[in-house]
């Protein structure tokens, strides 16, 4: 397993601030008992964040995956020392709303800069494959998620993106 051979050479996550760019994350969840989970809302949900909106738990789901309690019951994280940011970009119905505008999308990254975010892990897609844009139409559609995002890794944040959402590969 490579997250107990990282874990066992020491890489715990611990000092680690990751945001997890995703439907909420279910802050009463088991895997995250005795944790703070802080974050901010950008998708207008009712709940706020430290709750998931999303209908399958896709977020806490995520965010498992990266920090669960190493606790020897359910599963483990990778960085289970890792502090967990829910940037939350769900509304009630679990749509994306955070990330509906060049505006919103890039006050996602800005907040990253706020935070001192050092990973940012984007499990998101949009319904159209990379492949169909050009860097002239990003540049001109996003410039300032763009911005934001540049900020962000000048600010040393490594932003991951998942690969396979929506059936888009690239």
């Amino acid at each position: 397993n490579i997250a107990t051979s990282l874990n066992n050479y020491g890489y715990t996550g611990d000092g680690i601030k990751v945001a997890v760019v995703d439907t909420g994350i279910d802050s009463t969840h088991s895997e995250f008992s005795g944790r703070t989970i802080t974050g901010t809302d950008f998708g207008g949900s009712s709940a706020g964040y430290g709750v998931d909106s999303g209908v399958v738990g896709h977020g806490t789901h995520v965010a498992s995956i990266i920090g669960a309690n190493r606790d020897g019951v359910g599963m483990r994280g990778v960085a289970y020392d890792a502090t967990l940011y829910d940037y939350k970009v769900a509304d009630d119905s679990g749509s994306l709303a955070g990330l509906a505008t060049d505006s919103s999308t890039a006050s996602v990254f800005n907040q990253m800069v706020t935070d001192g975010i050092q990973v940012a892990n984007n499990s998101w897609g949009v319904s159209s494959s990379i492949t169909n844009f050009t860097e002239a139409s990003l540049r001109s559609s996003a410039p300032l998620t763009i911005a934001a995002m540049k900020a962000a890794i000048d600010n040393g944040t490594i932003i991951v993106f998942a690969a396979g959402n929506s059936y888009d590969y690239e």
